[in-house]
């Protein structure tokens, strides 16, 4: 992430821990405002105070309220609403210690009773505030201490421990919370380096193995072999292939083969395909895989479309006279991760073998697909029979070339689907769960 980034995301991380600590803070700001009414009202005696005693009561009161309810879960409002009420406190509970200075009242119990309050309202707002509220805080024990000391040449010793005694606590605590600050920062920019490399290390891994398997591997470092009871697989090549390697550039021959099977990647994440793997000028791919789904049997053939519509263009425009083969097969396969070192996800099952053996069997520029494949189609498809045609290690196997989409479920295009195909793509795709 960039630097802008993360300090926002520290922030927001911030803003939660402040609204979080509010919640113990009121409370604590609460008790201290009694303890600080009571001994002031109770326990002094006097009564030049009462003009800052009743706001002090009104203040802590509303503030209590509206932190236990309005900004419960707004911490920027809080913090703001929290940093105006503790510097008007703190301005009262400066014009009630400046009137006992001038009267030379400096019982050691109840100043220090003021000065714990001043140092807690500090620690509170080095919390809430940050650096910009730790100078007006510590200011005010020194103006209360200078101003003692000008006013009365002689002060008490039990003045000046009661003035001095908060004053050091209040910078300690801000510093403690100054030194805690900067340690949650680092903390905060170590666990976002390793959040940045764990999604780093997510996309690679999704570069190779799919979404799903990939959350298994981050959850478990493991994933299980899982049977797939409906899927579909295609399988392509092109024709020719050897001669083209011989009579062409190396050079020219990947950057034209990668440039098609980029497209092709496109072609499968637009019409839910998992890739699979290429080997040579092999492309492998699978429907419902590995996420299962009713509708992998299309997305399979319009993808088929697709990608050979692709290759009719670049026939015209490339380097290179590509002439694809598909084949097209549909029944259960097994999927998992072989190997440890440069592991990868891969296919096995009766429906991978005929597939293959169906893109062998197909001629160029066709789509050839199997009569399972026929089954799950027909309806969408126009497709032309073949009759049943003998493969290796398989036996006889009814095929099928498979042309374009049927008229009243496409575009004038012959290949794009209309709004009545996705109408019923969506009521097959639904009728899984019920």
């Amino acid at each position: 992430t960039r630097p802008e980034n993360s300090e926002k995301l520290y922030r927001a991380e911030r803003e939660r821990t402040v609204l979080s600590l509010a919640r113990w803070a009121v409370p604590a700001l609460i008790f201290g405002l009694c303890v600080f009414v009571y001994s002031d009202f109770f326990l002094s005696g006097y009564t030049q105070n009462v003009y800052f005693r009743v706001p002090v009561i009104v203040l802590s009161v509303v503030y209590f309220i509206l932190a236990m309810t309005r900004f419960r879960t707004n911490p920027r409002g809080a913090r703001a609403f929290f940093l105006v009420i503790l510097y008007t406190l703190m301005l009262m509970i400066v014009g009630i210690l400046w009137n006992f200075v001038r009267q030379g009242l400096f019982e050691a119990y109840f100043l220090g009773i003021q000065g714990l309050i001043v140092a807690l309202f500090a620690c509170f707002a080095g919390m809430i505030g940050g650096g910009r509220t730790y100078a007006p805080l510590l200011c005010i024990p020194i103006i209360l201490l200078g101003s003692a000391l000008f006013l009365l040449p002689a002060p008490h010793s039990e003045m000046l421990r009661s003035l001095l005694n908060p004053g050091m606590l209040a910078v300690g605590l801000i510093v403690v919370a100054e030194v805690l600050e900067r340690l949650r920062r680092r903390a905060f920019e170590s666990q976002q380096e390793v959040e940045l490399e764990k999604k780093n290390m997510e996309r690679l891994l999704k570069l190779v193995l799919p979404g799903p398997v990939v959350e298994d591997l981050v959850k478990s470092g493991d994933t299980p072999p899982h049977l797939f009871q409906s899927s579909t697989i295609m399988f392509t090549d092109f024709k020719d292939f050897t001669h083209i390697t011989r009579s062409t550039q190396p050079e020219i021959l990947i950057r034209e083969l990668n440039r098609v099977f980029l497209e092709i990647d496109s072609i499968c994440v637009q019409n839910n395909i998992e890739k699979i793997k290429t080997i040579g000028d092999a492309y492998m791919c699978a429907g419902g895989v590995p996420l299962e789904n009713r509708t992998h049997a299309l997305d399979i053939c319009i993808s088929a479309l697709y990608i050979r519509s692709l290759m009719d263009k670049l026939e015209s425009v490339g380097l290179i006279p590509w002439k694809i083969r598909i084949g097209v097969d549909s029944g259960p396969v097994m999927g998992g991760i072989v190997g440890h070192n440069r592991f990868t996800y891969d296919l096995w099952g009766h429906a991978v073998n005929v597939a293959q053996r169906m893109e062998t069997a197909s001629n160029p520029g066709c789509i050839n697909i199997s009569q399972a494949t026929y089954d799950q189609v027909r309806e969408f498809f126009e497709c032309e029979p073949r009759g049943t045609i003998p493969i290796k290690n398989v036996g006889e196997v009814n095929m099928f070339f498979l042309h374009n989409l049927k008229s009243e479920f496409s575009e004038n295009d012959s290949i794009s689907p209309n709004k009545r195909f996705h109408d019923a793509y969506r009521d097959l795709a639904v009728s899984k769960s019920h």
